[in-house]
C-alpha cells in the first residue's frame, strides 16, 4: 500500500495548518499533553482529530482511555507532516533571510529613453558594487501594465500616475527647448513662446494624448500652445537628433540633451521660460514590506543621479 493509496483521495481537504496539528501530537502522543502546547482544550484537540481523520477517511490513532496507538496510515502521515512542517520552516526562514540580506534579485522597470542614457549604467554600477544582488531591468517606451507584472520598483520620469504606488522624487527635472545654433541662424530665435506657431517645431508623439500642445509655466499658471512642424516621431531620441541636425526646436529633457548643450551642438531657447514639472521618480507598490536590496539600489540612486543628470537650474536658473 501507497501513500497515495491511503490519503491520496482525500487530501484536498487537508489544510496546511493540519500538518503542524498533527506533527504536534504524533510528538507528545498524549491529548492532554497536545492540548497544552498548542494552547487548546483536550475536547478541542480531540474534535479536531476525529475530524482530520473524517476528512482523510481513515484512522490515523486507535485510542482508549489510557493510551494512543499510531495506525499504518497515521505513521504515515505523520511522517508527511513533520517533512512538511520543517520544510515550511526552512522556506519562512530563507524568505525572512532574504529580505534583509543583500542578496536577490531586483525587477526594475523603467522608461526606454531615460533607462538607455542613464539607467542602464547606473544598475551595471550598482551591480558592480553589489555582486551579490542579480538585477532584471525591463525598459519600455509604452505604459506599464502595473496590475499584470511583476516587479519591485519602477524608475520613471513625468508626473506620478498610479495611487497604489508610493513616489519618491529622485530629481527635479524640466523639459526644455533647444535648437542648432544653424537653424537659429536661418531662421531666428523666437523671442516669446506664441512665435513658436512660426518655427518647424519637432513633435515627440510619446505618452501626451496631444502631441502638438506644448506647456509652459509662467508666474506659476500653465500655459498650453499648439506648435506645428514637419517631422514626428514616438523615438525621443530621434527626435534629439533632428534637432542637432538643424531640422528644428525640440522639447527635451535636460538629461537626454545635456551633452549637446554642453558642446554647442543645441542652444537653449526661450531659456528664461520655464515647461511644466518633469521629474525623475522611483515607484514601488510598498513601503513596509521593502526587502534590503530594494533599500540598497534606491539609496544608490539617490546618491549617483544627482551626480549624473543636472538638474535645469544648472543651465537655465529655474527648478
Amino acid at each position: 500500500m501507497t501513500g497515495a493509496d491511503v490519503i491520496g483521495p482525500r487530501m484536498d481537504t487537508v489544510r496546511i495548518d493540519d500538518f503542524h496539528f498533527f506533527a504536534t501530537i504524533g510528538e507528545e502522543m498524549n491529548l492532554t499533553a497536545a492540548a497544552r502546547s498548542m494552547g487548546m482544550s483536550v475536547s478541542a484537540v480531540s474534535r479536531r482529530l476525529t475530524d482530520l481523520e473524517n476528512r482523510l477517511g481513515v484512522r490515523l490513532i486507535h485510542r482508549t482511555s489510557r493510551q494512543m496507538v499510531m495506525t499504518a496510515e497515521g505513521l504515515l502521515f505523520l511522517e508527511g507532516s513533520r517533512r512538511i512542517v520543517h520544510e515550511a520552516e526552512v522556506l519562512r526562514a530563507d524568505v525572512a533571510n532574504s529580505v534583509d540580506s543583500e542578496r536577490g534579485t531586483l525587477v526594475i522597470c523603467g522608461t526606454l529613453g531615460f533607462g538607455r542614457t542613464h539607467l542602464s549604467e547606473l544598475v551595471a554600477d550598482f551591480h558592480r558594487a553589489h555582486p551579490n544582488i542579480e538585477v532584471h531591468l525591463e525598459l519600455s517606451a509604452d505604459p506599464f501594465d502595473l496590475e499584470n507584472s511583476r516587479f519591485d520598483m519602477l524608475v520613471g520620469v513625468g508626473a506620478a500616475k498610479d495611487s497604489q504606488l508610493v513616489y519618491r522624487r529622485l530629481l527635479r527635472n524640466r523639459r526644455v527647448l533647444c535648437a542648432s545654433p544653424d537653424y537659429l541662424e536661418r531662421r531666428g530665435a523666437p523671442h516669446s513662446i506664441h512665435e513658436l506657431r512660426d518655427h518647424d517645431c519637432l513633435i515627440l508623439s510619446e505618452h501626451e494624448p496631444d502631441f502638438n500642445l506644448w506647456k509652459f509655466e509662467l508666474d506659476g499658471v500653465i500655459t498650453p500652445i499648439r506648435v506645428r512642424g514637419p517631422l514626428r516621431c514616438n523615438d525621443g531620441d530621434t527626435v534629439t537628433r533632428w534637432a542637432v541636425q538643424g531640422h528644428g526646436i525640440a522639447m527635451r529633457s535636460v538629461w537626454n540633451v545635456r551633452p549637446y548643450l554642453e558642446t554647442g551642438q543645441l542652444v537653449p531657447v526661450l531659456a528664461d521660460v520655464p515647461t511644466i514639472r518633469s521629474d525623475i521618480y522611483l515607484a514601488f507598490p510598498n513601503t513596509e514590506l521593502y526587502p534590503l536590496r530594494a533599500q540598497r539600489f534606491t539609496e544608490f540612486l539617490q546618491r549617483e543621479i544627482p551626480k549624473r543628470v543636472k538638474s535645469p537650474d544648472d543651465f537655465f536658473g529655474f527648478s
